[in-house]
Order: C-alpha cells, then sequence, then structure tokens
C-alpha cells in the first residue's frame, strides 16, 4: 500500500461519522407506526365498513361482507374534491383475471373439455359490469350516505 492522497485520508476520517450519522438516524426514530383500520365499499350496495386492523397484519381483498359471507368488500380512497374511488390496480386485476380465466373456457370447449365453473373473482366482476355503484372504467365509486359501520 503506498502513500494515501489528501482526499483519501478525508474520506477515511468522514466514513465513520457518516456511518454513526446513519445509524442514529435509521435506529433512533421509534417505531414506525400503521393504520390500525381500513375503510372498505361493498361494491353491489355501497356501503361504507370501517375493519380494523389492530391484532392482525392483512385483510384478504375482496373482504367477506360480515352480512352476507359474500367477497364484494374492497378498499376505497376519498380524494380532495370528496370522490370515492376503488384501487385501480385491483379492478384490473379482477378484470384480467376474469378475461383469462374466460379465455381458458374457450381452450377447453374448442378442445371438448369441459371448463371449471367460474370462481368468486369472476362472478363479482360479472355482477360489477352491471352494478350502478361503481364505474369499472374510472373505478369511481358512489357510496351511501350513511355512516360507515365499524367491524372488528
Amino acid at each position: 500500500m503506498g502513500s494515501l492522497k489528501k482526499w483519501q485520508i478525508a474520506v477515511l476520517a468522514l466514513a465513520p461519522i457518516v456511518l454513526g450519522v446513519s445509524i442514529f438516524f435509521s435506529l433512533g426514530r421509534g417505531q414506525v407506526r400503521t393504520a390500525d383500520s381500513v375503510v372498505l365499499v361493498d361494491l353491489m350496495s355501497g356501503d361504507r365498513f370501517i375493519f380494523s386492523t389492530a391484532g392482525r397484519r392483512t385483510i384478504a381483498i375482496p373482504a367477506e361482507h360480515p352480512d352476507t359471507g359474500e367477497q364484494t368488500l374492497v378498499p376505497v380512497s376519498q380524494n380532495d374534491n370528496g370522490v370515492w374511488h376503488a384501487d385501480r390496480r385491483f379492478i384490473g386485476t379482477l378484470r384480467d383475471h376474469a378475461r383469462t380465466q374466460e379465455e381458458m373456457r374457450r381452450q377447453l370447449r374448442s378442445a371438448g373439455r369441459t371448463p371449471p365453473e367460474k370462481d368468486n373473482l369472476e362472478t363479482l366482476y360479472e355482477r360489477l359490469r352491471n352494478s350502478e355503484v361503481i364505474d369499472l372504467e374510472s373505478a369511481r365509486i358512489r357510496v351511501t350516505e350513511t355512516a360507515p359501520r365499524r367491524v372488528r
């Protein structure tokens, strides 16, 4: 190892300081606070529900309606203009799933095989296409004016 240049000495001297500051800021900030509830809307009725996430990490989407048992509840958000929207990624995934399954059924039928019955997600998408609650293109949702119901 030859002689070190001044800038190399400066880098070596500053490295422990930068490391120390990085450790301080990454460990010294306390815990990250996560949401303890999520707002879901029933895509069939427009009714809102507030699901508690305290004590559990996830909620399967679409979530099960507490009264009907059907998987029709999805997370929603409200923009600054007061308009409610479902997550476009979820709606897109639902649409893609339905199209893929329909194509699989078409291919099975053309091969003379019996296709499987429609699954819950396909059935939900089919029902949403005729729903007055959601516009599938914009993911805009017409929620009811009643107060959201809290669900554990």
